[in-house]
């Protein structure tokens, strides 16, 4: 998913958007995941989704990325 080594969390957004063709900002919870934490608007914003939220932290049943 990564192609190069600059903004991987970037890169991984955008292949999953691409991949699953993302057109909102709900997504199903099981078990209470995933949850977003810490969210902040000081990242750049992506061109295509810049209306939806951008979190530090997301944790899910067997992962946290941050």
């Amino acid at each position: 998913m990564i192609k190069k080594p600059q903004f991987p969390i970037q890169q991984i957004v955008y292949r999953l958007a691409e991949k699953h063709s993302v057109k909102s900002t709900s997504c199903m919870k099981v078990n209470g995941y995933p949850i977003v934490k810490n969210e902040h608007n000081t990242g750049p914003p992506i061109a295509a989704y810049h209306s939806y939220r951008q979190y530090k932290s997301l944790q899910t049943e067997k992962f946290t990325i941050s």
